[in-house]
This record gives C-alpha cells, structure tokens and sequence, in this order.
C-alpha cells in the first residue's frame, strides 16, 4: 500500500510539471519516478515490486514476475516512460503458486 501510495505521488507530481510536447524530464531521478509510476499505474503490473535504476544511459529493472507475457509487459511500459534509455530487464519469472 505503501509503495503504491509513493508511486501515485510520483504521478501525480509528473502530472502537475509534464505537459503534452514538452521534453521528457531529464534527470535520473525524475525518468526514474515517471517508470515507477507508470508501473504503479498500470492494472497488470500494480501490484509487482519492481525496482527503477536509472544511471549511465540505462534504465535497470529488477523484481519478480508472475509470467514471461507480464515481464515483457514491464519492459514495454518501462520503454514508453524511460525516454531514450537503453531498458535493462533483470525481472525474473517465477509463476505464482496455486
């Protein structure tokens, strides 16, 4: 809850400084922030704790996923927000029990 709390501040935050035909935010931080929050956003990935590195031209992802076709859908959202960066997908896949 908490993590999805801080995620839709990032958004939210993002929201209020990122217009339509602006540049994509610039620093580290803020590419990072828009990631987490696109994941916190999106209805497959919500619930996933996945981490955002930003540094050196790479966008790194770490964390778990339920499925290949979910981890590929981390990947995808990540590219949309991720600006220019090279995407580092290190999700592993480990199907739910059950």
């Amino acid at each position: 809850m908490l993590l999805k709390c801080k995620a839709l501040l990032a958004a939210l935050a993002l929201l209020v400084a990122w217009q339509p035909g602006v540049a994509a935010p610039a620093s580290p931080q803020a590419v990072a922030a828009a990631v987490r929050a696109r994941l916190a956003l999106d209805d497959q990935l919500a619930g996933l704790a996945i981490s955002v590195d930003v540094a050196g031209g790479r966008l790194r992802l770490r964390g778990v996923a339920p499925s290949t076709a979910v981890r590929a859908r981390i990947t995808a959202v990540a590219r949309q927000a991720g600006s220019a960066l090279e995407v580092v997908n290190e999700v592993s896949v480990q199907p739910r029990a059950g």
